[in-house]
């Protein structure tokens, strides 16, 4: 009999920002993988998320 696989144990949070000042979001310690803002923000982040006006990211947590 195979063995049974089990799903990865991560979640991906995508984050909007719609506003034109910053905004903070808590979340569990993650990577971010992709940032809308031009410098780039790939790499881990804390429990607080500081987004930039009008920036989104998508963020790897687990």
């Amino acid at each position: 009999m195979p063995e049974a696989i089990s799903p990865p144990h991560s979640w991906l949070v995508v984050a909007l920002n719609f506003s034109a000042e910053p905004r903070e979001i808590d979340l569990p310690a993650g990577m971010i993988l992709l940032s809308t803002i031009a410098a780039g923000r790939a790499g881990s982040t804390k429990s607080t998320l500081r987004l930039a006006p009008n920036e989104a990211v998508i963020v790897e947590i687990g």
